[in-house]
């Protein structure tokens, strides 16, 4: 589980162009106002640390069932534990939580963050959305926060989701010292379904030969067609044909906010679609529901 944390009104998205929000008119103010603490009304980074004592709490107070994962030694741990716990690892979705700071990368690091996606629905100081006005890559201020994350002892990891196409191919083009672990956890293919909330299949090819890991969502517009879960399979089977079955894991967006073919408990509906629909193998399928993200996690993290 990738507990990420958001800061956007769900109501009136537009997957061309977006505007930044104000703090007046997101989703979060409200729930800020009436069950968060003073500290979260007008500062995104204080809802983010805010978010993170939460998970913390509910792990603590959940006999052993929830781990909070910050290492790959923790992610170890809990893959040998036989009460089989949840592992959460907690990541933020937009880098407007930085309040144009590079050194709260820090912050959010000691508070347990490991995954840090640089935009959402729209533009941030780092760089462009996909989904943004500019359509920019890596700001001046992106490029410092992205030697900041690789420059710690402890692993952070870039997730490229909702980034426009120039910030991921300047992340890309970064040289081999300066290159922070990506992956991109929730999309589809453009030539699979048309949709400008997806990717090209060939910038997708090149950050598989950057090792990332590419999750295939399960919502509209990402998915097309009446049938979502065939859509997931085309999606699938497109990657694979392309460029094997290593990279390509579950992108599910469970946060509440979508409709997606299928909910958490019945992952099993996947799998069993993955193989008679898209005649993988069973090797294949464990890769995609499970292995390639367990493997990318122990080695990045």
């Amino acid at each position: 589980m990738v507990t990420n944390v958001l800061h956007i009104s769900f109501t009136n998205i537009s997957y061309i162009s977006n505007e930044r929000p104000s703090l007046h008119n997101d989703v979060l103010t409200t729930m800020a106002v009436f069950q968060w603490p003073m500290s979260t009304y007008t500062n995104t980074l204080q809802r983010a640390l805010f978010q993170a004592k939460q998970l913390h709490r509910n792990a603590m107070n959940s006999d052993g069932r929830l781990v909070v994962v910050r290492s790959a030694e923790d992610l170890q741990n809990v893959l040998d534990n036989e009460r089989e716990p949840i592992a959460a690892i907690l990541a933020v979705e937009g880098l407007h939580v930085l309040d144009h700071r590079v050194e709260n990368v820090d912050i959010l690091y000691d508070a347990g963050y490991r995954i840090l996606g640089p935009t959402h629905f729209f533009d941030t100081e780092v760089g462009g959305s996909s989904t943004g006005v500019t359509k920019l890559g890596l700001s001046e201020l992106g490029n410092k926060v992205i030697a900041r994350m690789t420059q710690r002892e402890g692993a952070m990891i870039v997730d490229v989701a909702h980034s426009s196409e120039q910030l991921i191919a300047d992340l890309i083009d970064l040289p081999n010292s300066q290159r922070p672990a990506l992956i991109l956890s929730h999309t589809g293919v453009r030539e699979v379904c048309p949709s400008k909330r997806n990717y090209p299949i060939d910038l997708i090819g090149k950050l598989i030969e950057r090792n990332a890991l590419i999750g295939i969502t399960l919502f509209k517009p990402s998915l097309c067609g009446d049938d979502l879960i065939l859509s997931f399979v085309q999606t699938v089977l497109y990657i694979v044909k392309s460029f094997g079955s290593d990279n390509v894991c579950l992108g599910s967006d469970w946060d509440g906010a979508v409709h997606t073919a299928v909910d958490a408990g019945n992952v099993q509906v996947l799998a069993e679609a993955l193989r008679k629909i898209g005649n993988l193998s069973d090797t294949d399928v464990e890769k995609i529901m499970f292995t390639n993200a367990k493997n990318f996690f122990l080695k990045y993290l």
